[in-house]
C-alpha cells in the first residue's frame, strides 16, 4: 500500500508537472500569437506609410513635371505671341500711324475751335467780347449782357465739343453742380 501511495505521489507530481508544462506551453503560443498579431499590425501600418509616401512622391513628381511642361508651354506661347504681335506691328503700323494722326488732326482742330468758337455767330449766340476762354475743366465762361445791360448778366459754362466726343466725368460732375444750383459767389481779399 505504500508502494501504492508512492506511486499515486508520483503519478500525481507527474501529473502536475504535465498540467505545469501544457499550461507554460499554452503560454508561450498564446504570447507568440500576440506577438505575432502586433508584429502583423507593425507591418500593415508599415505597408500603409509605404504606400503613402509611395503615392506622396508620386504626386510630387507628377506636379513637378507638370509644372516643367505648364512652363515650357508658357515659354512657347510667349514666344509665338511676341512673333505673332511683332507682325501685326509690321503689317499695321501705318494704319496706327494714319489713325493716330487723325485723332491729333481732330485735337487740334477741337483746341483752335475752343478759341475762335465764340466769332461764328450763326453757332455762338452770345457777344464775343462777353467770352472768356479758360481751357479746362470747362471751355468757356460767358457772362452775358456784361457789356451792355449790367442789371440783367447772367453766366454760362460752355464746353464746346467736334464730331462724337463726350463730356469727361469732371466735366459732367461740374455740369451737374451748375444744374443743382451748388453755385457760390466768393470774393476773396488780400
Amino acid at each position: 500500500m505504500e508502494v501504492l501511495q508512492i506511486f499515486a505521489g508520483i503519478l500525481g507530481m507527474l501529473l502536475l508537472a504535465a498540467f505545469y508544462l501544457l499550461f507554460q506551453q499554452y503560454k508561450q503560443r498564446r504570447d507568440l500569437e500576440a506577438e505575432l498579431l502586433r508584429q502583423s499590425k507593425v507591418l500593415s501600418d508599415l505597408e500603409i506609410k509605404v504606400h503613402e509616401m509611395a503615392h506622396e512622391k508620386f504626386e510630387q513628381f507628377k506636379d513637378t513635371v507638370l509644372q516643367v511642361e505648364q512652363q515650357r508651354i508658357a515659354a512657347e506661347q510667349s514666344v509665338v505671341a511676341q512673333a505673332n504681335f511683332e507682325r501685326w506691328k509690321i503689317e499695321y503700323e501705318g494704319i496706327i500711324r494714319q489713325d493716330a494722326i487723325k485723332k491729333s488732326q481732330a485735337v487740334t482742330i477741337g483746341k483752335v475751335t475752343e478759341h475762335i468758337i465764340p466769332f461764328f455767330g450763326g453757332i455762338f449766340p452770345y457777344n464775343p467780347k462777353e467770352a472768356r476762354f479758360i481751357g479746362s475743366p470747362v471751355d468757356l465762361i460767358v457772362f452775358n449782357n456784361m457789356e451792355t445791360d449790367l442789371d440783367s448778366i447772367s453766366v454760362h459754362f460752355i464746353e464746346v465739343k467736334t464730331a462724337g466726343s463726350t463730356l469727361t466725368p469732371k466735366q459732367r460732375a461740374i455740369k451737374y453742380a451748375i444744374l443743382n444750383k451748388r453755385v457760390e459767389w466768393k470774393e476773396l481779399r488780400i
